[in-house]
């Protein structure tokens, strides 16, 4: 009899078990990848962080990495990562910060770090981050910026780091933040370009860092920036790639660098950019990657670099590159990882991707 109700008991915790981790299926809409750790929003609004927390980059209030999710914050609309650092935009236009802060990347008026949210702005309608800056788009386009500037890359006309948001621009409609340059789309889809021109990033006329933004495209829709090279959607969906490319994070079929925009694909709904591989998503849905693919983090099961795009996957909505991993959330609202995840406490190392489960707990404090 004891045994008949341990079995029973197992197949009734079983099944709580099952029908806890499906209902988290279908249920996640964005996300963002930093260097080493990951934030998931639901269709709740619900804020969600895992990975590596040295800095406090996960805001929880602690420094202990995470390999299961963490609830962070309610009522968010936008994500955004650092390498150490996160910024999040709640849906009442408010921005609030977290994680590492040497170089005032947070916008506090510091150089502290945070392990819980901090308010930075508000009226913003979103936000990017670069290893150690970040910019921000007020509703009414106006672009902000704060951080390090060693290269000009916040575009404020000096090479002085910012500790608070500093204006930079308007008519702005999206930004890219790639290694010490940024690139932002206007409203009339100008491309511009600042910081550090390393491989013709931003002009191949010479190797000059700009600290004010300068025009190098047209007709822009979008645009991604990795490690010192970019890749920009036309208004037409066409997908150009230039930059440094010795691992094939172009998708030119080539591993030569490109100092102008070369062609890789066609119908390209959106792109992002690790260190050095990339990934795009098709109008279609198709998921296609290139580049380096150490620990597999391209997805299709390998660790071969390639040169040119490959399919991945289909019926995907969006996607997010960390340094040796990528995230991306399905049609359907499922969330899943490819790649690695690596700390001192947390290795997650999957060659195909993997479907991630979040379980709930408790949410954090946001400090004023």
């Amino acid at each position: 009899m004891k045994r008949i109700f341990v079995l029973l008991f197992a197949i009734i915790l079983v099944v709580v078990i099952s029908d806890t981790m499906n209902a988290q299926r279908g249920s996640y809409t964005h996300i963002a990848a930093g260097h080493n750790h990951a934030m998931v929003i639901k269709k709740d609004g619900s804020l969600w962080a895992f990975g590596d927390n040295e800095c406090g980059q996960l805001g929880n209030g602690s420094s202990e990495s995470c390999h299961n999710p963490i609830k962070v914050l309610s009522n968010v609309r936008s994500v955004a990562c650092g390498s150490r650092h996160t910024m999040a935009i709640l849906k009442d236009g408010s921005l609030y910060a977290w994680g590492w802060n040497a170089y005032g990347q947070l916008g506090d008026g510091t150089l502290n770090d945070r392990r819980k949210p901090v308010k930075v702005l508000s009226n913003v309608k979103s936000v990017y981050c670069g290893d150690d800056r970040t910019l921000a788009i007020l509703n009414d386009g106006t672009l902000y910026a704060w951080g390090a500037n060693s290269h000009g890359q916040l575009g404020d006309g000096t090479h002085i780091d910012r500790r608070r948001p500093v204006k930079v621009m308007s008519n702005v409609n999206s930004v890219a933040c790639g290694t010490e340059c940024t690139m932002a789309v206007t409203k009339d889809g100008s491309l511009m370009g600042w910081g550090r021109n390393l491989c013709g990033l931003i002009s191949s006329g010479s190797d000059v860092d700009y600290d004010k933004p300068v025009i190098i495209l047209s007709d822009v829709r979008s645009v991604a920036c990795g490690h010192y090279y970019a890749m920009a959607i036309l208004d037409d969906g066409t997908l150009l790639g230039w930059g440094e490319n010795y691992r094939g994070q172009i998708g030119d079929g080539s591993n030569v660098n490109a100092c102008s925009p070369s062609l890789v694909l066609s119908n390209v709904k959106s792109v992002s950019c690790g260190l050095y591989h990339t990934m795009a998503l098709s109008e279609d849905g198709t998921l296609y990657g290139w580049g380096y693919n150490e620990y597999g983090r391209i997805g299709d099961g390998t660790e071969y670099t390639y040169y040119e795009p490959i399919e991945i996957e289909s019926e995907v909505q969006e996607i997010a590159c960390g340094s040796s991993f990528t995230i991306y959330v399905t049609r359907a609202g499922d969330f899943k990882t490819v790649g690695e995840i690596f700390t001192e406490e947390i290795y997650i190392d999957e060659f195909t991707p993997e479907l991630y489960e979040i379980s709930p707990v408790p949410q954090i404090e946001i400090i004023e």
